[in-house]
């Protein structure tokens, strides 16, 4: 087995690999138990690797596959290289929110802790966790020499971007808000709150630690559960910070 020869320096919002208790967001090394704007740090680890996966990865889409039934079509199948790119374009909003200290969008300011919403950003965090189980060589053929020929390195190993699902859930997984129960008696999340971010830690945990299996058509055996709590990450993540 080939070494991966390059790995792009660690991103100044993200410490890599060292999963202890703390992270890096801006110049500040913070407990990531507690992170203030867990959106974009969210965001921003996903965007890079996604990124690196696009370069990376060969799509199977073909126009003509839109006229078969849904169920016929694996995700890879589905999307092409110009939706994973306004994927990623739409995500990677939420770390220009951070980074410029606000979003004007379609002509006003957008206030993501208000409960706006941007239909792109939705619709984007909505299809990358449908696509989230797929994102690995099982699904997609993986080429080490697009890989290498990256000139500036990447932000992963070259055996983590062909489990790209894992390596996402390992950097998210432990860097959730707690609920409730693990955090002081200063808090005081609704009952309904705690249950949406068990089942978000829940999916994230199962990405993670799951044996792969897929079925006789192609398709991850994914629990309904799942991608419920995949769904609600989705629909929580541009207002998860403490405020």
């Amino acid at each position: 087995m080939k070494k991966n020869k390059k790995r792009k320096k660690t991103p100044r919002y993200v410490q890599e690999k060292f999963w202890n208790t703390t992270m890096i967001v801006g110049d500040e090394l913070i407990d990531r138990h507690n992170v203030w704007e867990f959106y974009y740090f969210a965001a921003a680890t996903i965007v890079p690797l996604l990124e690196d996966f696009l370069d990376v990865a060969e799509f199977r889409f073909q126009e003509g596959l839109l006229r078969m039934p849904y169920r016929l079509r694996l995700p890879e199948e589905i999307v092409g290289a110009e939706d994973f790119k306004e994927m990623i374009s739409a995500i990677n909003l939420l770390v220009r929110y951070n980074s410029e200290g606000g979003l004007i969008y379609g002509g006003r300011e957008i206030n993501f802790e208000g409960g706006d919403r941007i239909t792109e950003l939705t619709k984007a965090l909505h299809l990358f966790v449908n696509l989230l189980p797929y994102l690995n060589d099982r699904h997609f053929n993986m080429s080490e020499e697009r890989y290498e020929d990256a000139p500036n390195g990447r932000h992963c190993s070259f055996d983590e971007l062909c489990n790209l699902d894992k390596e996402i859930a390992q950097r998210i997984l432990f860097t959730y808000p707690l609920p409730y129960s693990a955090r002081s008696d200063d808090y005081n999340f609704s009952i309904h709150w705690n249950n949406a971010l068990e089942a978000m830690v829940g999916s994230w945990d199962w990405i993670l630690e799951r044996e792969p299996s897929v079925t006789d058509e192609g398709w991850e055996n994914v629990p309904e559960n799942v991608f419920y709590g995949l769904h609600l990450f989705a629909e929580y993540l541009p207002e998860m910070q403490n405020d």
